[in-house]
């Protein structure tokens, strides 16, 4: 058993199925997608952070780390005064909106591939940034 498998095995069972559905629907988007555990809780990335899974207030929690750039279109995404993510909360005995769920994570994926590698709570202007005092650095080296 992988490490985010024994994470799901160790939620109610009223959560497992929940758990376990969200993980395929995820990974199913693309096969460069990937999970660890990061923070107690399942992470997954494509071309950077992307989207984890969480215990909050009894049901499920399908969290987007660049939530608040996402269109949601259908409106299903709480923000819950947070800055940068926005998640799906499953409520124990509901079912996953699958084809929304896909939708969102296609658009995530696009986010990430438009700007790879961005962690949360870093602005694309930090990032550029960064890659800049890096590209000084290394010509300083020679």
């Amino acid at each position: 058993m992988n490490p985010v498998e024994d994470w799901i095995f160790r939620l109610p069972p009223d959560l497992q199925s929940l758990a376990a559905q969200a993980r395929e629907i995820i990974l199913n988007q693309n096969q460069k997608i990937s999970e660890k555990i990061s923070f107690g809780v399942p992470f997954y990335s494509y071309l950077g952070w992307m989207v984890y899974i969480s215990v909050h207030k009894g049901g499920l929690d399908i969290t987007f780390l660049r939530g608040h750039e996402l269109s949601d279109t259908h409106q299903i995404l709480d923000a819950r005064n947070r800055t940068m993510v926005k998640s799906l909360h499953i409520p124990p005995g509901h079912v996953i909106p699958t084809g929304i769920l896909r939708e969102t994570l296609q658009e995530a994926m696009l986010l990430n591939e438009e700007t790879p590698d961005l962690k949360p709570g870093q602005s694309k202007k930090n990032r550029e940034r960064e890659g800049t005092k890096k590209r000084l650095t290394s010509l300083g080296e020679d």
